[in-house]
C-alpha cells in the first residue's frame, strides 16, 4: 500500500512538471501592472507592460468656509461626462475620496461633478421650485509618476466651473 502512495505522488509530480504553462499573470500590489508569459516550446519569455496607474483624488468640500456633508462628488471622463464611474458621499468634515480605476488609464483626464445648493456671489440660481448648481472641475495629468491629487473645493468661489439648473 505504501508503494502505491509513493507511485501516485511521483506520477502527480511528473505530470505537474510536464504540464505546459501557457500564461501566468502577477499583480505586484503596486502601481505597476506586470504580465509574464511563459512558453515552454521556445523557452521562457518575459513581457512587461506598465500601464498608467490608478489615480486618486481626495480633499474637502466647503460652502462659505463650512464643510459640506452628504454631497456626492462624481467622477467621469471628458468623452462621457454624464456617465459617472465613481460616486462617493462626503462625510461630516466634507471629505471625499475618489479613485479612477482603468478609466484614467485610457484618457489621462477626468472630471469631478458636484451638484449642490451653495449660493455663489455672481451666479444667481434659476427661478424655479428647486434650483441647484452643477460644478464641473477637470483634472488633467500627463505625469505617470503622479498618482494622488489632494484638492479642497470651496464651492462658493467656483463660479467659473459652475452652471445653474432646475429639478
Amino acid at each position: 500500500m505504501h508503494f502505491i502512495w509513493k507511485s501516485a505522488v511521483f506520477l502527480c509530480a511528473l505530470l505537474a512538471i510536464n504540464f505546459p504553462l501557457t500564461k501566468s499573470s502577477i499583480d505586484l500590489h503596486s502601481h505597476e501592472k506586470v504580465q509574464i508569459s511563459i512558453n515552454n516550446t521556445s523557452g521562457p519569455r518575459k513581457q512587461v507592460r506598465i500601464r498608467f496607474p490608478e489615480f486618486i483624488i481626495s480633499g474637502h468640500i466647503f460652502c462659505n468656509g463650512a464643510p459640506k456633508r452628504w454631497l456626492h462628488p462624481q467622477l467621469s471622463t471628458p468623452k462621457n461626462p454624464d456617465e459617472y464611474f465613481n460616486i462617493v458621499t462626503t462625510d461630516a468634515a466634507g471629505m471625499y475620496f475618489l479613485t479612477t480605476g482603468n478609466h484614467f488609464d485610457l484618457d489621462r483626464s477626468v472630471i469631478i461633478t458636484v451638484l449642490h445648493q451653495c449660493e455663489m456671489k455672481h451666479l444667481h440660481p434659476e427661478p424655479c421650485a428647486l434650483p441647484y448648481y452643477k460644478t464641473v472641475i477637470p483634472f488633467n495629468s500627463t505625469s505617470s509618476s503622479t498618482t494622488y491629487i489632494r484638492r479642497d473645493l470651496e464651492l462658493s468661489k467656483m463660479e467659473a466651473f459652475s452652471s445653474t439648473h432646475c429639478l
